[in-house]
């Protein structure tokens, strides 16, 4: 997806988001996040090393378009919840239990024991 910020022409390519970010440990999310495989970043953490931007060069809801556009799942800090595992292998956020791989690729449930 090509795109321009602040004058400047940029490319950004899922894959190669993904792999940019593969070695950055995420730091806690504020106020919006952006799940790059199954690692959840700070949306502007994740867009300055995914572009090389610095923070102050761009605003969230521009990171946010740009990451929405590729279609990673964003998430709001007041809406965070455990990543489950699906069938397919894709992570989503806050649907039943978590899940895991065993042995042979099929899946098995794991409870939340949590109880109000």
């Amino acid at each position: 997806m090509r795109f321009t910020l602040n004058g400047e022409h940029l490319e950004l390519i899922a894959e190669d988001v993904q792999n940019r970010l593969r070695d950055v440990s995420p730091e806690p999310v504020q106020e919006y996040g952006v799940r790059i495989g199954f690692v959840l970043y700070p949306v502007k953490q994740a867009f300055e090393a995914a572009t090389g931007v610095p923070r102050r060069g761009f605003t969230t809801q521009v990171a946010r378009r740009q990451f929405a556009a590729l279609g990673f799942e964003l998430v709001a800090a007041g809406q965070l919840r455990p990543a489950t595992i699906t069938p397919q292998g894709n992570a989503r956020s806050g649907e039943g239990p978590m899940a895991r791989r065993v042995a042979g690729g099929s899946f098995t449930p794991r409870l939340s024991q949590n109880r109000a």
